[in-house]
């Protein structure tokens, strides 16, 4: 043999017994179908191999049974083994002696994610001594007697409950849709902004819709918590305009057809060229120097001015007006204002003043993306056109524009708050003496019956300057008939009606009291109409220079505060739930700080320590005083006559 002799114990095995091997599976890639066996061959002592030992021939013969056609046969475990983990082949020659050497296992046993080898049907397969296998087949695994059950994220009922709650809460958002859609078309038709009646405002039907009774009480158990807070509560607004800009904004109307007698019939005759001349300043200048338009020309760049796209062309328009004393005067009646504030988006309600003011919830994006410029420019027109109107169309318009202010979302434009104190300012002014109390008379009047919530009111006194003297004293009286609910307080002047005591005596009406029912924007609402109607607290009988007044106004005064409090004090201490009784407690606060720090004819005195005598009396004091000067005349040596002795 080439490179050793095999043991003697595997030679006479061989030379003794014959015995089958197993079929060899056929690999992948190999031609050949009949692979010839051959003898196994042992490697000599000293050799390093990758093979186990040889086995002995105790361990070959042993377990051996005979199969039926008198061949000896290999142990079942061998067997088993070799056909599972091993295949040792043939080759063509039994007694051949080959010494080739023997191939990597992982050749001959592919596995399934290593590269398949390449073979040639010529190449054979050298054999290999049956041993434990140190490659394990990738099919070769122990299988568990028991069944295992697949596991899934989800089960199947966990899936249809799900599928049961989505259904649930999809139908119960189609309730919520349906009521809300129910609500919005139980609108005031008269009223794009509607006002809501009390069927759709009920929030427990709403709350009934989405809570329902899954559990025992579950939705009285809601429902008183949500009695306890403000959850439910929806402020409420008042709005002027349209909740859409529905203005005629771009609308143009045919121009007046001019005569040929008269005197712009050069200048207007070209329609082409008209627009240019009005923006021009041309027709501004002659009107000034005199030259007076026709009044339905005047009426309609009136109609046009007020819904004009064109900045420069609206400014062209109004400033024409403007220079039109006489027309202005003769024809801009209350009725044609009513219909330029209704040009420029105003509803029918808020564009009559003798219409009373109603409230409604809030509405979401309400103006959005409105252009205020018209509305601007009809604010500047009248108050630079104030002297220039008649005395009931002033009071028209300021009616109209304290009804503006009402809209909160206006009042918080700045300027365009500004522009609208600044016409009322302009529009008092221009007011004769003699009409003056007529004026305000008239307007609060209509203020007084058609506004009724304390809020707006507080709303339409704010909206009034206080700089000037009439503004102030239209602001006082308003804001005194608002607060004692008596429109007797507009006959005279403000000044003249001033009396701490009644004061006193309306703050202690059971309207002031606070109980479960009380709505705490209006009480705060009330107590800031108190601030302004008592503005000084003076009074034309009131003389602060008389020590005896002085000390009474004081304590008029200090229990008027008092009284403040004690309303500050019924509220309690709410939690951030209750956001209008926070409200309303820290503008009672400033209320009160403000009347006990203003009005007082001289500062109330603050007790310090120092200021405390501990309790001593005056003859204490007077003894006191006598020691001290004896005791200071001893250390200066002279004796001071007429000194009581010190007890």
């Amino acid at each position: 043999m080439g490179r050793g002799l095999q043991p003697k114990t595997i030679a006479a095995a061989s030379s003794k017994t014959k015995f089958k091997t197993p079929p060899i599976p056929p690999t992948f890639g190999s031609e050949n179908k009949n692979p010839k066996v051959a003898t196994a061959k042992v490697e000599p002592p000293g050799y390093s191999s990758n093979l186990s030992p040889p086995l002995g021939s105790e361990d070959l013969n042993s377990g051996l049974t005979p199969s039926e056609d008198g061949t000896p046969a290999v142990s079942a475990k061998n067997a088993s083994f070799a056909s599972s983990t091993r295949v040792v082949p043939s080759s063509d020659d039994e007694d051949s002696d080959s010494d080739s050497e023997l191939p990597d296992l992982r050749d001959i046993f592919p596995s399934s994610d290593a590269p398949k080898p390449t073979t040639t049907s010529t190449q054979a397969v050298a054999p290999s001594t049956p041993s434990a296998s140190r490659y394990r087949d990738a099919n070769n695994f122990h299988c568990s007697p028991l069944a295992v059950l697949p596991k899934y994220k989800y089960d199947l009922k966990a899936l249809i409950s799900q599928a049961e709650s989505e259904e649930a809460t999809e139908a119960s958002s189609k309730r919520v849709k349906a009521m809300l859609a129910e609500r919005e078309a139980e609108a005031d038709p008269q009223n794009t902004i509607g006002v809501i009646s009390p069927a759709s405002k009920n929030h427990r039907a709403l709350l009934a819709s989405v809570v329902g009774n899954d559990e025992e009480g579950g939705f009285h158990k809601v429902t008183r918590a949500l009695d306890r807070t403000e959850t439910t509560h929806s402020e409420k607004r008042w709005y002027f305009f349209e909740a859409k800009d529905a203005s005629s904004k771009g609308r143009k109307r045919p121009f007046p057809t001019i005569t040929k007698t008269s005197p712009w019939v050069k200048e207007f005759s070209n329609s082409k060229v008209r627009t240019q001349i009005f923006m021009s300043g041309f027709v501004e200048d002659m009107v000034a120097f005199g030259k007076a338009l026709p009044d339905e020309i005047f009426l309609w760049i009136l109609d046009e001015a007020c819904f004009e796209i064109s900045d420069v062309l609206r400014t062209a328009y109004f400033n024409i007006l403007r220079e039109s004393k006489e027309q202005i005067h003769r024809l801009l009646s209350p009725k044609l204002v009513k219909k330029m504030f209704r040009s420029l988006g105003g509803t029918e309600i808020a564009t009559s003043i003798v219409e009373k003011v109603r409230a409604s919830s809030a509405l979401n994006q309400s103006y959005s993306n409105r252009d205020w410029s018209s509305l601007r420019s009809v604010m500047q027109f009248f108050m630079e056109s104030a002297e220039s109107l008649q005395q009931n169309t002033r009071e028209h318009v300021i009616c109209m524009v304290l009804r503006i202010n009402m809209d909160d979302i206006l009042a918080k434009i700045v300027d365009l708050h500004d522009l609208t104190q600044a016409t009322i300012r302009r529009l008092c002014w221009c007011s004769s003496e003699e009409s003056w109390e007529n004026l305000c008379q008239s307007l609060s009047k209509i203020l007084f019956e058609t506004v009724t919530q304390p809020f707006l009111r507080l709303q339409i006194v704010e909206a009034i300057p206080c700089v000037s003297l009439r503004t102030h004293d239209l602001r006082r009286r308003l804001a005194m008939c608002f607060y004692f609910d008596d429109l007797s307080y507009s006959q005279t002047h403000s000044y003249t009606s001033t009396n701490l005591d009644k004061f006193i005596d309306r703050i202690e009406d059971p309207i002031f009291k606070t109980t479960p029912e009380t709505d705490y924007r209006e009480l705060g609402s009330l107590i800031a109409l108190l601030d302004i109607a008592v503005d000084d607290g003076r009074s034309p009988g009131l003389d602060l220079t008389d020590k005896v007044s002085a000390e009474h106004f004081d304590e008029d005064v200090d229990y008027l505060v008092a009284i403040i409090k004690e309303v500050m004090r019924g509220i309690g201490n709410p939690g951030a739930a209750f956001i209008s009784k926070i409200e309303a407690k820290e503008k009672i606060e400033l209320v009160s700080q403000r009347i006990a720090d203003t009005i007082r004819s001289k500062p109330k005195p603050r007790l310090t320590h120092f200021d405390m005598h501990h309790g001593k009396l005056g003859d204490n004091l007077k003894a006191e005083k006598a020691g001290m000067s004896s005791f200071l005349s001893k250390m200066k040596g002279v004796k001071t006559e007429n000194t009581p002795p010190v007890k």
